[in-house]
This record gives C-alpha cells, sequence and structure tokens, in this order.
C-alpha cells in the first residue's frame, strides 16, 4: 500500500527554475504537480527544501558517476506517492527523503565567503550537490545532480539538514516496479505497489480509471440447465474472464460466459478484466457462500466428491486404511473408521479435515488424504469410513473397501463378457471367411482362403456444373457403394485434392487404382453431360477445344472424355466406363440419344436399377496385373 508518512509540510511551493510547482492535498492523498513554464513532458524532477538551511534547490539529469558530490548524505527514505497533473493521467512518482550531513568546513567557507557571496550571489560555484541515481533490474539507471545554496546559519544540530524530491515520469512509474535507490554511497530497495494495492484504498480509486474494472452479475437458467454471467464494463474491448475454487484456488481462463448447474459449488469465485496495454483492475465476484447456495444445486456437491478407501500392508505385516477425498470446494469435518456393522451406532477413530491440509491438483480440484494405522482384522474384513461434514452437508453415506472374493468374481464376470463380445464381433467380420472355410470343409479338404479385400475401386465423374439435385443424387450413390464394400472416389468431393495435385494427376492416380483393384469409372449422365460431350466431339474433329466458356473444373471432364476416346479405339472402353443416368434429372427417351461417344457404354438408371449396377460393378474383376498409362 502507500504510505502517507511524509513530512512534506510545504502545501504549495513554487519553483520556477524547475517549471513546475507542488501542491499536496489536504487530505494528504495525492501529490499534485503543475507545469508552470511549460515544462517539456516526460520525466521532471520537482524539488523543494524542507528546511532553511537551503534555498534554490535543482537537479539536473547527468550521467552516473563516482565523485564531484560535495555533501555527504546520511540517510535516504524512498517511497511512491500517487502524483496527478491536471489534463493526464495518474500515476505513481518516487519521493525522496535525504538527509544531508554538512562538514565544520563547509560552515567556514560559507562564513568566510559571505562578502563574495553578496558580490556574485549567482556564482554557479558556490553551490553544493550531490548526486542521486536509481534504477531497475532492467535499466542502467537514471541519475539525477541535486544543487542547492546553504545557509549554515540553519543547520540543526550535529550540522544535518534535510532536503525532498519527487521524481515523476509520463504516465508514471509501473505498478509492482522494484528499484534501486541510491546516493554517496548509501542505497536503499524500495517496492511500489500492485494496482490491485491502490485500488483496495477507496480514497484513491476516483484518481485511476484502471481501478473501475468489469462489474459482473449472474442469473441462473434452469430451461437450459446453466448459470449465465453478465460482465459490463466501460471499456469498448470485451473483458476476460477466469474462475476459481476457492480464492487461494488457482484461476482458470475461460472461453464461455455459461456454466453447467452441475458443476457449480459454493466456493466459486470469477474474476474479470480487460486486456489492455496498461495493467487494469481485476474484478472478483464469488456468486455463493456456504449459507446462501441454492437448495436445488446442494446435491450437485454429493455427486462431485469423490472418495477412495483401499487396505495395503505395509512393514511388519501391519495392515493400513488409506483414504483420500476430492471435492470442488475445501470441507471442514471429520473422517471415521468404522466397519460394516458399526457405521451408524459409534465411532473408533477420528481424523479431522483441516483447510490447510487441502492442496490443489491439477484438474484445479481439491484433494486432502489421510489413514488409519495398525487397522486389526484380515483382508476380508470390510472396512468403512465415514464423512462428518461441517455445515448443511452434514453426514455422507459410509463408503467400504470391497471384499477380496466379491473383487475376483467380478474380474470373473468382466473377463467372461469381454470374451463373448470378442467372439461375436469375430464372427461378424469374419463371416465371408467362415463360410468359405466351411463349404471347403464338406468337400473334403481344406484350401488356404485369404480375407475378402474391397470389392474394387470406382470413381464418380459429374460435369463440370452441378446443381443440388444432381450433387444430391451423387452423395447417395457413393455412399451406396461404399456400404457395398467398394472404394469410391467422387471428383467434386475431391476439390481439394485436385487442388493440390491437379485435376489431370488425380484422374491419373485414380485410373491407377481401377486398374489395380479392379473397378469402373462412372460418368454421371445429365443433360449437360450429353450436351458439353457433344461440343467436345465437334470441336475436337477440328484440333480445338470446346467453344463454351470453360468452369474451372472443365480439365477433369474433358480428361474423362479423352480417355473414354481412347478407349473405344482400342475397343475398351466397356471395359472401365460406366453411364448412369440420374432418372430426376433425365427420362428414358431423352437418354437414348446419346452422343456417339457415350455409344455402346454400359448405361444403368438410378436407382431403379441399382441392383443391375452393383453386379455390373461386381463382377469386374481383374483378369492380370498390368501397369496403366496416360494414352498419348
Amino acid at each position: 500500500m502507500l504510505v502517507f508518512g511524509w513530512g512534506l509540510f510545504w502545501m504549495f511551493l513554487s519553483l520556477t527554475k524547475s517549471g513546475w510547482s507542488v501542491e499536496v492535498s489536504d487530505k494528504n492523498e495525492v501529490i499534485w504537480l503543475q507545469n508552470t513554464n511549460d515544462a517539456p513532458t516526460g520525466s521532471a524532477a520537482v524539488l523543494w527544501c524542507s528546511g532553511p538551511a537551503l534555498s534554490e534547490c535543482t537537479a539536473y539529469d547527468e550521467i552516473p558517476v563516482t565523485d564531484g558530490d560535495t555533501i555527504d548524505v546520511m540517510k535516504l527514505n524512498s517511497d511512491f506517492r500517487l502524483c496527478c497533473e491536471k489534463g493526464h493521467e495518474c500515476g505513481l512518482c518516487l519521493v525522496i527523503d535525504a538527509t544531508l550531513h554538512i562538514s565544520p568546513d563547509k560552515d567556514q567557507e560559507s562564513g568566510g565567503q559571505s562578502g563574495a557571496d553578496e558580490e556574485y550571489p549567482n556564482e554557479e560555484n558556490d553551490k553544493e550537490s550531490f548526486r542521486l541515481c536509481y534504477k531497475d533490474s532492467a535499466s542502467i539507471g537514471t541519475c539525477k545532480k541535486v544543487e542547492f545554496n546553504l545557509n549554515t546559519k540553519g543547520l540543526n544540530p550535529g550540522n544535518q539538514t534535510e532536503i525532498s524530491m519527487v521524481i515523476s515520469h509520463n504516465g508514471g512509474f509501473p505498478f509492482s516496479l522494484q528499484l534501486d535507490v541510491a546516493a554517496n554511497g548509501f542505497s536503499q530497495a524500495v517496492t511500489a505497489p500492485s494496482l490491485q494495492e491502490v485500488c483496495s484504498q477507496k480514497k484513491l480509486q476516483k484518481y485511476l480509471p484502471s481501478c473501475q474494472g468489469p462489474t459482473i452479475t449472474h442469473v441462473i437458467n434452469h430451461t437450459m440447465n446453466w448459470m449465465e454471467l453478465l460482465v459490463e464494463g466501460e471499456s469498448e474491448d470485451l473483458p476476460s474472464l477466469c474462475v476459481q475454487y476457492e480464492k487461494e484456488g488457482i484461476c482458470q481462463r475461460m472461453k464461455e460466459t455459461t456454466i453447467p448447474l452441475q458443476s457449480l459449488a459454493p466456493c466459486m469465485c470469477f474474476q474479470a478484466w480487460f486486456e489492455e496495454e496498461r495493467e487494469s483492475m481485476r474484478t472478483l465476484y464469488c456468486p455463493f457462500s456456504d449459507e446462501d447456495f441454492p437448495r436445488e444445486l446442494q446435491e450437485n456437491m454429493h455427486q462431485n466428491l469423490t472418495v477412495d478407501v483401499h487396505l495395503r500392508q505395509v512393514k511388519d505385516q501391519q495392515t493400513m486404511l488409506f483414504w483420500n477425498l476430492s471435492a470442488p470446494c475445501r470441507l471442514k469435518g471429520e473422517v471415521r473408521l468404522c466397519s460394516e456393522s458399526t457405521c451408524l451406532k459409534s465411532k473408533t477413530d477420528t481424523e479431522q479435515l483441516s483447510v490447510k491440509n487441502w492442496e490443489q491438483t491439477q484438474m484445479h480440484q481439491w484433494k486432502i488424504e489421510g489413514m488409519f494405522p495398525n487397522v486389526e482384522g484380515t483382508w476380508n474384513t470390510f472396512y468403512c469410513i465415514q464423512i462428518q461434514i461441517e455445515g448443511k452437508w452434514q453426514q455422507l453415506d459410509p463408503i467400504c473397501t470391497n471384499k477380496s472374493g466379491r473383487w475376483r468374481w467380478s474380474l470373473l464376470v468382466v473377463g467372461s463378457m469381454l470374451l463373448i463380445c470378442l467372439t461375436a464381433f469375430m464372427i461378424y467380420f469374419f463371416h465371408d471367411f467362415i463360410k468359405k472355410w466351411v463349404q471347403s470343409y464338406h468337400r473334403g479338404k481344406f484350401v488356404p482362403i485369404a480375407l475378402q479385400p474391397k470389392k474394387g475401386h470406382v470413381v464418380l465423374v459429374s460435369p463440370p456444373k452441378v446443381d443440388d439435385g444432381v450433387s444430391e443424387s451423387v452423395r447417395h450413390l457413393g455412399s451406396l457403394l461404399c456400404q457395398q464394400g467398394f472404394s469410391v472416389s467422387v471428383d467434386h468431393w475431391s476439390r481439394t485434392e485436385q487442388g493440390t495435385l491437379g485435376p489431370l494427376p488425380w484422374l491419373h492416380s485414380q485410373m491407377l487404382k481401377v486398374e489395380s483393384m479392379g473397378g469402373r469409372c462412372v460418368l454421371i449422365l445429365t443433360q449437360e453431360t450429353k450436351e458439353r460431350t457433344q461440343d467436345w466431339s465437334l470441336s475436337n474433329i477440328d484440333g480445338n477445344g470446346p467453344d463454351q466458356p470453360r468452369c474451372p473444373y472443365s480439365d477433369l471432364f474433358y480428361a474423362t472424355l479423352f480417355l473414354i476416346q481412347k478407349h473405344k479405339q482400342q475397343n475398351m472402353a466397356s471395359e472401365r466406363f460406366t453411364l448412369v443416368a440420374l432418372e430426376s434429372n433425365l427420362t428414358q427417351d431423352k437418354d437414348r440419344n446419346l452422343p456417339e461417344l457415350l455409344c455402346k457404354l454400359p448405361l444403368f438408371h438410378y436407382p431403379t436399377q441399382t441392383g443391375a449396377l452393383l453386379a455390373d460393378l461386381t463382377s469386374q474383376r481383374r483378369k492380370s496385373v498390368r501397369t496403366w498409362t496416360w494414352p498419348k
């Protein structure tokens, strides 16, 4: 906190050489600085003398040096104060009180040269001086040369006097700054208060806009099963939020302003602040307490408690009962040891739940552990613990260890269920394999049977421009083929891959899969397919491309037509290419009027001829391994 114990009894002093005046408010809250001579902004040193022995105090910036002082500094008293200048935002300034020692020689020199002083009152060599420096860990430091006239008649007993100095930066010193102040071999470490410490003093909040943090309220919405935080503030930026369990807990950043009701706890608190270049005040908001936590949410506390109890043998064959408790909030109460028959009757050993013994885990839960040593009995004994919580949570149900016999039976049941499930999955996935194996057995001999691969690879090619109806039908057809065991690639599903490889290399890679796995390249037949094929065939006679405006995806479509043409010249087009007419787009009468390039290719209507299409695609088997090359 800021400490206002300074002996600054000058309520208003004007210093013409420095261009600044100082005024301390009546309530001793802040120091008011006033620029009287239009002094440059930035770092300003405002000086005044606190006794009759000094006059005409001035300060100059100097580089750090180790000599040149004419006055000894006996004591430093440094601290930070809140300084304000009209028209500017208030900030921290450094206030330094120094106790100076005047040697007897100075007294004699002053008395012997009094006549000279009257003749040359402005002689700079007659002034006394010392250097004052301050620095933080990230800078080389700043030094001020303090000069003044000395009047030895006003010295205190012991030839001592005092001088006070206010150092103010433009915008103020940073909060929580650590400085080392040194003068004439004497040094002192001083730490600036944090913004929270300054803003905690209500009388200073009005001077710092940063103290006006955002306001937080909440609304519980039972319909949506959540609590919503309402955050308001003067800043245009959205405030940042974090949630913590207990005021001493870790505050975790929040991305949403809604919290599920099952996650609420009475110790839950929220912090809100504005992300700005300068530090801003954080608002702490704790909506609940143990007394006013909603009754309908109290059951959440029981559900969010986790208790683990287990027996363990340690040295000398002693049996110990270990327990640990996890909860969103730290709880007070006791844990008592009991057996299955005595939990509700009488208590035996107890352990206290103390707030200071809780630790917060990485999952932001609070955890406490304990044990009951020298537990009597065998491993088959049914031990329990019962937790008694102070406040409205009262007594929880007993938590007991499991009998070893019960654990063995449970393990046997779980293992049997896993074996049954694994067998069912094996039968489901290897049904065809088992069927062929049984058939070979009935024939009187066993033959090697390989697992069935994919039925083949199907490439679906549509015209460059498709409407929503065509796109939806192609999607249904592709999904159906995938369900039937085919490997399927759809041209307008693979735009990203085409953009990376290029449309022609992509088509080449797909035809390699068709050649190696078996399958077909299926051309979706629409009215646009017929028109573009006819235009391509006519323009290809002259050696020119189509005259129609090109679509970004035309290259893939025309490359498919080029492959069909080359395969027809080799009488192989019907083995690699199939037409599928979408009944939602074409009628059977229109299908008969096909361009010459597409004639004699297998044609199926979807969805009425789905079975025939699947049978045709399935019948395509690779007869021999051949290398696919792009037709020239």
